[in-house]
């Protein structure tokens, strides 16, 4: 398999994950009517699902790609996770979190090359 379409596929991995935590978070602002329904809802399960399916996504496509490369690809999930909390829950950028949302893309450029 070609380097970068894993590259690829693991950095949507780090996005499905994103999305995966964007879920959780709905569900926990959500009100409910009984403690069991803040564990039992389409939201928590459809979370860990797609928590699980990037877990064997990423063990799959982690077989063609150096060692070094994925800490560095896992991490794209942090950028993820500030987008579409900004995006879906209208939380603010602050500016620590412009700045680490920056170091982290610095240092996912910088250990590529």
């Amino acid at each position: 398999m070609n380097e970068k379409i894993a590259v690829l596929c693991v950095i949507a991995g780090g996005g499905l994950t994103a999305v995966s935590q964007i879920l959780l978070k709905y569900s926990a602002i959500r009100p409910s009517s009984h403690w069991v329904y803040n564990y039992l809802n389409v939201y928590v399960i459809s979370s860990y699902s797609i928590l699980l399916f990037t877990v064997f996504l990423n063990a799959y496509f982690m077989r063609f790609l150096p060692f070094r490369l994925i800490p560095v690809l896992t991490s794209s999930a942090y950028v993820f996770v500030v987008l579409l909390s900004k995006l879906f829950f209208h939380e603010a950028l602050t500016n620590k979190r412009i700045i680490g949302t920056i170091t982290i893309i610095c240092g996912m450029i910088i250990f590529n090359f």
